[in-house]
């Protein structure tokens, strides 16, 4: 049976051929998976390493925890089963996309002008919506009435 490691407290320079010559020692490496961030590609500091036995695990654990490399002390663990996560919350449909903290305005998903496409389904209203009547009834500028200016020139 297979023996998997958690291996933190890495240097960012740390690279997955070091890690399988350092646990190399303890015996005989079946896997090295170095975490990565997925937008900037930037190694997290931790990784997981998987030994061909348990016991060479616990051998690896026993040697390297608390080891120093590339000027860090490293956290060597066995590895726990990934836990099941639940899908992410989508906000439904009818939610505008942002609402100000003391609900004085709402901004919608899209504006009035924007085109629908393959990410833009084709959708009514959109824009800045007022509750506070900043804008007329319905959250729009009324008919007839310009923003601004103060009705100089009638």
């Amino acid at each position: 049976m297979e023996g998997k490691l958690y291996v933190g407290n890495l240097s960012y320079a740390t690279t997955a051929d070091e890690l399988r010559e350092l646990f190399g020692q303890a015996g005989r490496v079946t896997a090295v998976e170095l975490v990565n961030d997925q937008s900037s590609g930037r190694s997290k500091g931790f990784a997981f390493v998987s030994l061909s036995s348990e016991a060479e695990a616990q051998k690896a654990i026993s040697l390297f925890h608390g080891h120093a490399l590339a000027g860090r002390n490293l956290k060597v663990n066995a590895a726990k089963p990934r836990e099941p996560r639940e899908p992410r919350e989508t906000q439904p449909t009818s939610e505008p996309a942002y609402r100000s903290r003391l609900g004085a305005f709402t901004v919608t998903d899209r504006s009035p002008n924007a085109k629908p496409g393959p990410s833009r389904p084709a959708r009514g209203g959109g824009g800045y919506q007022s509750s506070l009547g900043a804008f007329g009834k319905g959250g729009s500028p009324a008919p007839g009435r310009r923003r601004g200016g103060g009705g100089r020139g009638s």
